[in-house]
């Protein structure tokens, strides 16, 4: 649900700031792009093991960050795209997805070291 608002604020971002239709497409993908690193540690079954799900979600968010970033500059100088409305509007999108990964995160770390006292 989290990714989900973040592509919509990317590209209701890049929109308002003046971006263009390959411009709102590219945020809206990088932005989704970026999320599927979200996911990385669920998926490789990293949740089971405690004493590495933090760092692997920490590295997950700095993965997103750096995937999406990177493709937004690659797009941006190859198509010529303006940088403003779709660097803000990424960055916003990416900012949403970390504001909702943060409290989820606290509460999982909670409920670990809370059954590892009992």
């Amino acid at each position: 649900m989290a990714s989900v608002a973040a592509i919509g604020i990317a590209a209701g971002l890049t929109a308002a700031l003046g971006g263009e239709g390959k411009s709102i497409g590219i945020a809206a993908l990088a932005v989704f792009i970026g999320s599927i690193a979200s996911f990385i540690p669920a998926a490789l079954g990293l949740s089971k093991v405690n004493e590495t799900f933090g760092m692997a979600v920490l590295a997950a968010s700095i993965g997103r960050m750096f995937v999406a970033l990177g493709i937004v500059v690659v797009a941006a100088f190859a198509m010529e795209l303006p940088r403003m409305p779709i660097g803000i509007g990424t960055g916003a999108g990416l900012l949403v997805a970390l504001m909702a990964e943060v409290p989820l995160a606290l509460f999982v770390l909670n409920r670990v070291s809370s059954s590892e006292r009992a």
